[in-house]
């Protein structure tokens, strides 16, 4: 028999129905025992389960005395108030489960992963993937010295390692599985690096953000795929505030769909900026590992692009960490020409940005307009862009960031 649809009663009335008693029904989707009409002392004739968090609410009641075998459904949203009130802590129960295997899965592929990482070694000669990429050898990276593979240990902003992306001769990537990985990064140049970076810098690929960390030399993050860029942004931002972040984009293509928005959305969400290779026309590729490895302007056109984005980055995050100028007037007195503002501002470095003056009578007026200020007190604010540090020497086989 069944009892289906907005037809159906409310389970307990479904149950006395059946002939079972049970004041009120325990509703975990676990079979209950319980008496029936006609049964003894002790005896528990009637059985009952129901599943309560599913798209369909759905039971099975079962009268053993009467052989009576019901199957009961109910849309969610016809339930009783206590029926739904049983629903919403089943439903709370059943995501506190699932969130507690799925991180007991991730630190037991945690403990994995770092014992796996003792038993590697630091990459010394590139393995076919890295040279197939033209990239240089890296702290960070890692091998077995048998497979070839090359092994990215991926931490959180904290530093504490949870996955590993292992990459394969061929290019093929996998994440460890049962990892946890959103918001996990690889840091070319090692994890300890990023404390003396002057920017943060994001890149998907490992190809891509080594490529960044060897023309930019400067540490460069792996977010591993499109998804993690936002995470991997927002974690880095919380762990270093004063650090602008750059985010390193590639062309749309089938193999990483939306990455590009991806990119975009993430710069803002950090206030950083995002940056997109510049291919010439007809060059086929999508980041800039291969602009600078296959287009016709190479290397150089994809060291400038990248550097003019990393400055400007910086330049904006220092005008941005300035206090802004706080307006003074200062009256000449009477008959005076003209009222000097003077503007009081630190320039960063211990300094005055715009000089600050008092009065000036006619005198020394006319000496400032010979002297060629526009405005009697006017300065000039001599820190200028920085542009990229120099880093370590392009021909060293292990290449460290830290300084």
């Amino acid at each position: 028999m069944r009892l289906p649809g907005a037809q159906a009663p409310d389970f307990q009335t479904a149950l006395k129905m059946c002939g079972l008693q049970a004041e009120r029904p325990i509703m975990d989707g676990e079979p209950h025992r319980v008496p029936v009409q006609g049964d003894a002392e002790g005896e528990r004739s009637g059985v009952y389960l129901v599943y309560l968090t599913g798209r369909i609410a759905a039971g099975r009641i079962i009268n053993e005395r009467t052989g009576r075998n019901v199957r009961w459904q109910k849309d969610p949203t016809l339930l009783t108030q206590d029926e739904q009130k049983q629903r919403g802590e089943q439903l709370a129960l059943q995501a506190h489960k699932t969130a507690a295997q799925v991180e007991r899965q991730q630190r037991l592929a945690a403990e994995r992963v770092v014992g796996q990482l003792q038993v590697l070694r630091p990459m010394e000669f590139a393995s076919k993937y890295v040279a197939a990429r033209g990239l240089q050898v890296h702290e960070g990276a890692f091998t077995d010295g048998v497979s070839g593979t090359t092994y990215l240990p991926l931490f959180d902003p904290k530093g504490k390692q949870w996955s590993m992306l292992y990459i394969s001769d061929s290019g093929s990537q996998h994440l460890a599985p049962g990892s946890r990985t959103s918001g996990m990064f690889h840091v070319v140049g090692g994890f300890d690096s990023l404390k003396e970076a002057d920017a943060i810098v994001i890149a998907r690929e490992y190809a891509d953000a080594a490529t960044s960390a060897e023309l930019l030399e400067q540490p460069t993050v792996m977010a591993a795929y499109a998804d993690n860029f936002m995470p991997v942004a927002e974690g880095l931002r919380r762990q270093f505030p004063d650090k602008p972040v750059l985010m390193v984009g590639e062309r749309d293509h089938a193999r990483e769909a939306g990455a590009r928005s991806a990119v975009r959305e993430a710069a803002e969400a950090v206030r950083g900026q995002a940056v997109f290779p510049r291919f010439p026309a007809g060059t086929d590729g999508w980041d800039f590992n291969e602009l600078a490895r296959r287009s016709s302007v190479g290397r150089a056109a994809a060291k400038s692009q990248l550097a003019a984005a990393y400055a400007e980055v910086r330049e904006k995050a220092r005008q941005a960490s300035r206090p802004q100028p706080r307006a003074r007037a200062s009256r000449y007195g009477a008959g005076s020409r003209k009222a000097a503002v003077a503007l009081e501002a630190d320039d960063g470095h211990g300094g005055a940005g715009t000089r600050s003056e008092g009065p000036v009578g006619p005198a020394q007026f006319v000496a400032s307009l010979l002297a060629g200020a526009s405005e009697p007190g006017q300065g000039r604010d001599e820190a200028g862009a920085r542009g990229v540090k120099p880093g370590t020497d392009h021909h060293s086989v292990q290449r460290s960031y830290s300084r």
